[in-house]
């Protein structure tokens, strides 16, 4: 009984969305409309910059990583320990993977705040465009005429003409050309 108070209460659920959506479609064009925000960050000027400011700022920590003498070391340790692979019992091979995956750890821990700093100083500049992507939101569906504007993801289907992706990355580019991004050696 349970089981089918859930089934009901799942297909009322999905009958009153249809309704809704429906009820805002009558009109001839589509007035729900989608937004693949995933294209919006490989589109959108401001994304791109920050996604660039990203990757300079990672590039920089793994350059010097590369330079860090026990990273150095810790490569070469491990080259030799491929090459005697088969020539060190199964109990020593296995000791010796195990004392550099340590080594390896500790670098890694070494660094991990700077890539954290770097994660959060993205976070920092995409919340600052959030006015912008609020204002992007409102004027993509002002012109399009949509009452109603989805995340893709959150879509089991819809037609093309329903996608408002480039329409709100025009508007977003109008707000928001760049972003700032703050320097993550800053943050704490």
């Amino acid at each position: 009984m349970k089981k089918n108070k859930k089934v009901i209460t799942i297909l009322v659920g999905v009958a009153a969305i249809a309704l809704l959506a429906y009820g805002i479609c009558r009109a001839g064009r589509p007035q729900v409309g989608i937004i693949n925000f995933a294209t919006v960050q490989q589109k959108a000027k401001a994304y791109v910059a920050a996604a660039e400011q990203q990757k300079k700022y990672d590039e920089q920590i793994q350059a010097i990583i590369m330079k860090d003498k026990d990273f150095i070391q810790l490569q070469e340790e491990g080259k030799r320990l491929s090459e005697q692979q088969n020539t060190l019992s199964k109990d020593e091979f296995e000791r010796r993977s195990n004392a550099l995956q340590e080594k390896a750890l500790k670098i890694n821990e070494r660094y991990r705040a700077s890539f954290e700093r770097n994660a959060m100083a993205s976070q920092l500049a995409l919340k600052a465009l959030e006015k912008q992507i609020a204002e992007a939101i409102e004027a993509t569906s002002q012109k399009t005429g949509a009452k109603v504007l989805l995340p893709v993801n959150t879509i089991l289907y819809a037609s093309e003409k329903a996608d408002f992706t480039d329409v709100f990355v025009k508007e977003l580019d109008k707000r928001a050309q760049t972003v700032n991004y703050p320097d993550p050696v800053t943050l704490q």
